[in-house]
């Protein structure tokens, strides 16, 4: 019967439920010798009342003071049949009907195995034959304990076998790095009695592991590529000599919370994960370890057996393969990339016609190899002592960089890399270097920055930097930095080309401008209409330059306003039948320029705390007021405003000015020559009244010429004239009769009836 087990567990139970059934003892067990060869552990018993020893983990040490000690350490059978009187006997409380015992060696291939021992309630329970027949039986159970033994061995090794040649298959069927962590941690779960399991890479340039794969197989029965939240994702290798060691030595390490010299951050770690042993183990390929994997036991799982050690290396071995066949096969896919990349880039930059398409193409192309959340570019001033932002782009959008100064080159990453022209990588303390360099952060702060010289003829032109909220991988830093010549050259070239643009821009603009000075100046010599002069001035003015609107005041005689005369748009015409004025010398840019005789301009009218909005014009953005000065005499001043921001270049300015002077000459000439006429008709009047007076010959007709003249002058009001006691009364004037002949634009009203 025994020998048709091959389960080890299932023929000891078998056996000792067979001898005490059929040879009827009241108890029978067997233990089997460790490895060490220094305990005799039970590892089945049975019972005709049903008590068993086997769970409070049961053992005799060889050699010691007891029966079943003594047969281990004699093999040799030993017989009590009063056990009162044997002096080797341990009397067991569970066991106190016990009054003879018989233990046997059992022996296989020379070998011993352990020892079979039968108890009995009765005194002398043991004769001769029974002595025979427990011996061939245990000589038997040694013979098929050995075979199941050797059954479980083959049956380990073809399993085994067969487990690796599945892992193989697992393994290489694919080139993903992260797939293979999580199919290898998965198999070292199945395949072992293990509670818990972390992969390690080893990153040799920070001097540490980082966890690539976790499986709990308490929690979770499949394995994660990410590390749970409760462990730090890197371990410096100065906390964890024992992994360095492993990492080295190529030799495998077990770990047991019972180990006083333990390092803390690795006891840390048993208790963190709430085990009580580990077993790591170098994930080796050729005399190299790629990294380690760390398998975990706790409570009653037994410590880790050679066998077991064997084929946890056997699978870390075929893990260091294939991720080595990834690493090649991804590091084959990275330069075929970078050359691809670099292939579009230089289309790209040789087909951008702006430096914001240069800037948006290495973006796409930077964002599209490389795991990254910004980057910015920064040029180098003309006087090369600060870097300014020209572009910045962070998680998804561009980083508004108009209100950002420029930096000094002396202080942050990018002076750094500046000043040193050479490559920054800072995949670590981020926050601590931040405040050691004092760098100044534009958007959100990364935990990884590399910057990069842009150089071009041996000259420094600029720095490209580049974040991420991870540590930078190698074949990002190779691809970032041959990216940074062609871009430097790029910018470089489109520099140039923007300088000569708009160096021809200018001269265009020019050129525009003495045309418009020019159609302004004659328009000004073609009209002797003062407010059709004015009018047309502002509205060509508007036209031809573009601007948002243009207005023109003058100051009047013996006042100190600056009356708004003409000006562009259906608001200027509400505001000129309103009789909208400025004081002269007041605070704003009209006033200051009519005051002082200097041009006032701001370019940007939002960074301009004195400006004072007008409620009519919104959408002003900068304003110019330039004076109308003639013989160093101040008749008024011209505002041109424009909706965009710094507007008015220099040229632009040095063109409004000249076609100022020219208008002010015009509007001078024109009130002279409307004052000469004024002159001219009143002269012409005062003689036909002389005439007219000269022919009277009555002196009311005389009175009635004299009052009605007067009356005319006083814009048809009634007028009296006395003469001593006589009262001559003329009826007033009508008064569109009167207005209808006179043109006389210096005519004073009266103060009242005289």
């Amino acid at each position: 019967a025994t020998s048709s087990f091959l389960d080890l567990d299932e023929l000891l139970a078998g056996t000792v439920e067979l001898i005490c059934r059929h040879c009827e003892f009241y108890y029978a067990a067997i233990f089997l010798l460790d490895e060490e060869k220094e305990y005799l552990l039970l590892k089945e018993d049975a019972s005709d009342n049903g008590v068993s020893l086997k769970n409070g983990a049961y053992r005799v040490t060889v050699g010691s003071g007891s029966i079943v000690g003594w047969v281990a350490a004699n093999n040799a059978p030993r017989i009590a049949l009063d056990v009162s009187r044997e002096p080797l006997y341990s009397s067991e409380p569970s066991l106190p009907e016990t009054r003879s015992e018989f233990s046997l060696p059992m022996a296989a291939r020379g070998r011993l195995l352990g020892v079979l021992d039968v108890q009995s309630r009765e005194l002398s329970a043991f004769d001769e034959e029974d002595v025979a027949i427990l011996q061939i039986l245990a000589n038997q159970i040694a013979i098929n304990i050995d075979n199941a033994r050797l059954f479980k061995q083959v049956s380990a090794q073809l399993n085994e076998t067969e487990a690796l040649v599945e892992l193989n298959k697992q393994l290489t069927s694919t080139l993903d790095l992260s797939e293979i962590y999580s199919r290898a941690v998965q198999a070292f779960s199945e395949l072992l009695d293990i509670s818990h399991c972390l992969l390690y890479s080893w990153e040799k340039k920070q001097d540490a592991v980082i966890v690539q794969a976790e499986l709990n197989s308490q929690l979770n029965p499949r394995a994660s590529d990410r590390p749970s939240d409760s462990l730090a994702v890197k371990f410096g290798l100065k906390d964890r000599p024992g992994t360095e060691r492993v990492l080295n030595s190529l030799v495998p390490l077990v770990r047991t919370l019972d180990n006083a010299t333990m390092p803390d951050a690795e006891r840390s770690l048993l208790m963190q994960l709430g085990q009580t042993a580990s077993l790591e183990l170098a994930l080796v390929m050729g005399n190299t370890a790629l990294g380690s994997v760390e398998l975990f036991r706790t409570g009653p799982q037994p410590s880790f057996e050679p066998g077991e050690v064997q084929l946890a290396q056997a699978l870390a071995n075929q893990t260091a393969i294939a991720l080595n066949n990834a690493h090649m096969a991804t590091e084959a896919r990275e330069r075929v990339a970078v050359l691809s990349t670099i292939n579009r880039l230089s289309n790209v930059l040789s087909l951008a016609p702006t430096l914001k398409d240069v800037f948006d193409g290495v973006r796409r192309e930077v964002f599209s190899n490389i795991d990254a959340v910004g980057i910015s570019i920064m040029l180098l001033t003309p006087e090369g002592d600060k870097l300014s932002w020209i572009y910045g782009y962070e998680y998804g959008e561009e980083v508004d960089l108009s209100s950002t100064s420029p930096m000094p080159i002396s202080r942050g990453f990018s002076g750094s890399v500046a000043r040193t022209r050479k490559m920054l990588l800072i995949n670590e303390d981020v926050e601590l270097l931040h405040d050691e360099l004092h760098s100044e952060t534009v958007g959100a702060s990364p935990d990884a920055w590399l910057g990069l010289p842009l150089i071009v003829a041996n000259e420094l032109i600029g720095v490209v930097a580049v974040e991420n909220d991870i540590p930078f991988p190698d074949h990002a830093i190779e691809l970032l930095n041959t990216l940074a010549g062609p871009l430097a050259i790029a910018i470089h070239n489109l520099i140039q080309f923007e300088e000569v643009q708009e160096a021809l821009e200018g001269q265009s603009r020019q050129r525009v401008q003495l045309q418009a000075a020019a159609e302004v100046a004659a328009a000004a010599t073609s009209t002797l209409a003062l407010d059709e002069l004015m009018q047309r001035t502002v509205d060509l003015i508007k036209e031809r330059f573009s601007f948002y609107y243009v207005g023109l005041f003058l100051v009047g005689q013996d006042t100190d306003l600056a009356v708004l005369r003409a000006g562009t748009g259906e608001m200027a015409k509400r505001q000129i039948e309103k009789g909208h004025y400025l004081i002269v010398g007041g605070k704003s840019l009209v006033g200051g320029a009519t005051g002082d005789g200097v041009a006032r301009i701001t370019q940007d009218v939002s960074m301009d705390q004195e400006w004072h909005a007008n409620p009519h014009l919104p959408e002003t953005r900068s304003e110019l007021a330039i004076p109308l000065r003639v013989r160093d005499h101040i008749i008024g001043a011209l505002t041109v405003q424009s909706a965009a921001a710094n507007a008015f270049s220099s040229e632009l300015v040095s063109s409004l000015q000249t076609m100022s002077d020219q208008l002010a000459v015009a509007i001078e000439n024109t009130q002279l020559l409307v004052r000469a006429e004024a002159r001219a008709r009143r002269q012409q009047n005062l003689n036909e009244i002389s005439g007219q007076l000269y022919r009277a010959t009555d002196v009311d007709e005389i009175i009635g010429i004299g009052a009605q003249a007067i009356s005319k002058q006083l814009g048809g009001r009634a007028v009296s004239l006395s003469l001593g006691r006589t009262v001559s009364e003329i009826p007033a004037l009508d008064v569109s009769e009167s207005s209808g002949n006179s043109a006389d634009d210096d005519r004073q009203p009266a103060v009242g009836p005289n």
